[in-house]
């Protein structure tokens, strides 16, 4: 049985859906794109809003952001920023070049 908080967070969730939303799928595929716009410095939920709220509500795929955010920071090799154009990661991540 749900205690009060466990139902109120529930509902809280219930009420912030839209009628548009994406699966966690479609926001995977999406997600590289999240990530090269947050480390150009500019503002992806502006950009990719559903991204934007699918991330804020599915832990899931939010851990998919932060490892890939934290991946491409870590084969960038400066930690906090830079872009790596997902060509360039993926060949540096896969090949070692």
């Amino acid at each position: 049985m749900l205690d009060r908080d466990e139902l109120k967070n529930l509902v809280r969730e219930a009420l912030q859906t839209s009628d548009e939303e994406l699966s966690c799928d479609d926001c995977l595929d999406e997600v590289d794109r999240y990530v090269e716009l947050e480390l150009a410095g500019l503002d992806p939920g502006s950009a990719l809003p559903m991204v934007r709220d699918h991330l804020r509500k599915c832990g899931d795929c939010r851990e998919e952001f932060e490892a890939l955010l934290a991946a491409v920071r870590e084969v960038d090799g400066r930690g906090g920023g830079g872009v790596v154009p997902a060509r360039s990661f993926w060949q540096r991540l896969l090949f070692g070049r």
